[in-house]
């Protein structure tokens, strides 16, 4: 499910699979995180940063809607943008182009059915194998926005 969006991504960006695959960890664990609202929290944080027509794009049927950098900066602000940099081993601007490409993907695979699920899918849990036990450290870690 999230393969071959990997590959594309660490092409994309000029970085490592590995890489790509802390940046998924990183998105994932900020999705997942109960402390902040799990899914749906995630989601109205991007709404309320202005992503709103965005975000419905990638939840519904149709064309996802691209998000830049700035864009995803705007709405999770610089300190999560800046911790997830930091725990990837990236530079800020790698990390917010490359997790503005994973973001609209990721969503978009979680939701075949319109609606994010309310946990970490076994399939997604699997792929990230030896990161799961940082994901709580990753997506518990940033500056609240």
């Amino acid at each position: 499910m999230f393969d071959a969006l990997l590959e594309t991504l660490a092409s994309r960006f000029g970085i490592s699979l590995d890489k790509a695959k802390q940046l998924l960890a990183a998105l994932s664990a900020l999705i997942f995180d109960p402390g902040r609202g799990g899914p749906a929290g995630f989601l109205e944080r991007l709404r309320s940063g202005g992503l709103g027509e965005a975000v419905q794009s990638w939840i519904g049927s149709g064309p996802n809607q691209p998000v830049t950098a700035a864009q995803l900066e705007n709405a999770l602000g610089s300190g999560e943008i800046d911790n997830i940099a930091a725990k990837a081993g990236l530079d800020r601007a790698t990390a917010a182009g490359a997790l503005g490409g994973l973001l609209p993907e990721v969503i978009d695979r979680l939701s075949p059915d319109g609606q994010l699920p309310a946990s970490m899918p076994g399939s997604l849990a699997g792929l990230l194998g030896g990161l799961g036990d940082r994901l709580g450290d990753l997506g518990r870690s940033g500056a609240a926005a």
